[in-house]
C-alpha cells in the first residue's frame, strides 16, 4: 500500500507540474548516480547496481532499470519499491535528502554488459516542484569473465562455478552496403526499415554478433518491387536463446495510376512514407481504378503527390469531381496570408495588354512568380500576380512591393467611343439621292402632262 501511495503521489506531482509549469519557476537542484559493486566478475557471480538521488530536502524520483537478460539474471533487490517485471522503482528519500536502491543480479553470461537507467521524474517531496540540475541518464558497465577476473561482491568472495553456455543472442551491427537503415542499429531494437530506388533487385547485408559462440544465419538480400522482410536470426551458444532482427525493405515502384496535363503523362506516387507533406494539408485515401492513392487537402484544394517521365515529384491539384489534374500545387504566403499560385497563361488574359507586360514578380528571396507589370515605367514598384484564395477562387491581386501590401485588381471596363460622322455623312447623301431622285420623277410627270 505504501508503495502504491507513493508511486500515485510521484504521478500526480508530475501530472499538476505540467499544468503549472509557468507558475512553478522555483529551482531546486538536485543529483543522482549509479555504480556496480565490481566492474569486472566471473560467470556465476553475484553483482550489485546502485541508484542514488539526493536534493536539497525530502524528495522523491521514479526511473527505470534496464539490463540485458543474457548476461545478468535478477537475484532481488534492497527495496519492494523497485519492480523487476517492467525495470520501474520509486526512491524516497523522506524524511532525509538521499536515499539509494541496490538491485542483485546473477552473471550468466561472458562479456562487456551495460545496466542503465532513466530518470522519468524528480520531485519535491512538500510541493511537487520538479527539481533540476541532475543526469537523466545514468549507466554503468560490468564486464563478465568465463573464468578469474575478480570477485563478484556477493559477501564471500568467488566460488568456483561449472560455466554455462551464453544465453547471448543479440547482433553487435547491421550493415547494409550503400543505404541506410532507420532508426540507427542499437542492439535491443529488432525491427528496421530501408528505402532504395526504383529497379533494385538485391542488398549486400552484414551482421555481426555480439557473442563469439553465437551463430547468424544466412541473408537473403534479393528484393522485388514493393515491401520486402528480411530476417536476421541468431542463435546463442545455449540454444534455447534465439532473437530475430527484420529489415523491412522498401523498392520504389511504378506508378500504376496516370494522369495527362499539358500533354505530359504523370504517375501516381504510391509510397509517400519519406515525401515532405505541407503542414495543415489532411490526407485521405480514394479507390481508383481499383488502386489507392492519397490525397491532401488545404481549404478547397485537393493535392496528390505525382512524377513525371523522368522521376521528377511534386504535388499537383487534383479535381476529384472528374478526376483530372489541373496543375501544378504551389502554396505560398504572402503578406501574411496564403494562396496558391496556379499556373499563368498569358493568352487568357488580352485585357490586361493595353496596360501590362508580362515579367516575373519576385515577392520575397524565396518567392518569384509569373505576373506582369506596368508599362508605365513610374509604376515599376506595383505589379500584377494571379492567385487562388482560401475558398478556391483564382482572382488577380495588384501587389505594392515597397509598402508590401496586396489588393485585388478588377480589369476596368471600356466604354466603346462610336464615331458618328461617317453615319452622318452617309445619311446625308442617302437623303440627297432620295431628294433628287424625286424631283427627277416631279420633273418627268410635269412633262407628260
Amino acid at each position: 500500500m505504501k508503495k502504491i501511495i507513493k508511486v500515485a503521489l510521484l504521478t500526480l506531482c508530475l501530472v499538476m507540474s505540467c499544468f503549472n509549469s509557468v507558475d512553478r519557476v522555483r529551482a531546486i537542484s538536485g543529483s543522482t548516480s549509479m555504480w556496480a559493486s565490481a566492474s569486472s566478475v566471473t560467470v556465476g557471480d553475484t553483482v550489485s547496481v546502485t541508484v542514488y538521488v539526493s536534493a536539497e530536502g525530502p524528495a522523491i524520483a521514479q526511473l527505470q532499470l534496464y539490463y540485458n537478460s543474457g548476461y545478468l539474471q535478477y537475484s532481488g533487490s534492497s527495496s519492494s519499491d523497485y519492480n523487476p517485471g517492467n525495470g520501474y522503482m520509486v526512491i524516497d528519500t523522506y524524511p532525509n535528502s538521499s536515499a539509494s536502491i541496490t538491485v542483485t543480479f546473477r552473471t550468466i553470461g561472458v562479456g562487456t554488459t551495460t545496466v542503465s537507467a532513466s530518470v522519468l521524474g524528480f520531485i519535491d517531496y512538500d510541493d511537487g516542484y520538479n527539481i533540476t540540475g541532475y543526469s537523466s541518464s545514468l549507466s554503468t558497465s560490468i564486464t563478465i569473465n568465463q573464468t578469474g577476473g575478480g570477485g563478484g561482491g556477493g559477501g564471500g568472495g568467488y566460488t568456483p562455478v561449472t560455466p554455462t553456455k551464453s544465453r547471448d543472442a543479440s547482433l553487435s551491427s547491421i550493415t547494409v552496403s550503400g543505404f541506410d537503415i532507420e532508426p540507427g542499429f542499437s542492439s535491443d531494437v529488432y525491427n528496421y526499415k530501408i528505402y532504395v530506388p526504383r529497379g533494385t533487385e538485391s542488398i549486400s547485408i552484414s551482421a555481426d554478433k555480439s557473442s563469439s559462440t553465437a551463430s547468424v544465419s544466412s541473408i537473403d538480400g534479393s528484393l522485388v518491387p514493393g515491401w520486402n522482410e528480411i530476417n536476421i536470426n541468431v542463435t546463442a551458444e545455449d540454444t534455447d536463446y534465439t532473437s530475430t532482427y527484420t529489415l523491412n525493405v522498401y523498392v520504389d515502384e511504378e506508378p500504376t495510376v496516370f494522369y495527362t496535363l499539358n500533354d505530359q503523362q504523370l504517375g501516381v506516387v504510391k509510397n509517400l512514407d519519406k515525401v515532405e507533406v505541407y503542414p495543415e494539408h489532411e490526407a485521405r485515401d480514394l479507390e481508383i481504378e481499383g488502386n489507392k492513392i492519397t490525397v491532401f487537402k488545404w481549404k478547397a484544394y485537393d493535392v496528390i503527390y505525382l512524377e513525371d517521365s523522368e522521376q521528377n515529384r511534386d504535388f499537383y491539384l487534383y479535381s476529384e469531381h472528374d478526376n483530372t489534374v489541373i496543375g501544378k500545387y504551389r502554396p505560398v504566403e504572402i503578406v501574411g496570408r496564403k494562396f496558391v499560385q496556379p499556373d499563368v497563361l498569358y493568352e487568357n488574359f488580352p485585357d490586361l495588354e493595353e496596360l501590362f507586360e508580362p515579367a516575373k514578380v519576385r515577392i520575397s528571396d524565396d518567392i518569384e512568380m509569373d505576373g506582369w507589370q506596368y508599362k508605365d515605367p513610374q509604376l515599376y514598384d506595383f505589379k500584377l500576380i494571379y492567385l487562388g484564395d482560401e475558398n478556391g477562387e483564382m482572382k488577380l491581386y495588384t501587389i505594392d512591393l515597397t509598402e508590401q501590401t496586396l489588393q485585388r485588381y478588377v480589369v476596368p471596363e471600356v466604354e466603346e467611343v462610336i464615331d458618328y460622322k461617317p453615319y452622318i455623312f452617309f445619311s446625308a447623301a442617302v437623303a440627297g439621292a432620295v431628294t433628287l431622285l424625286l424631283a427627277f420623277i416631279a420633273i418627268g410627270r410635269k412633262k407628260t402632262n
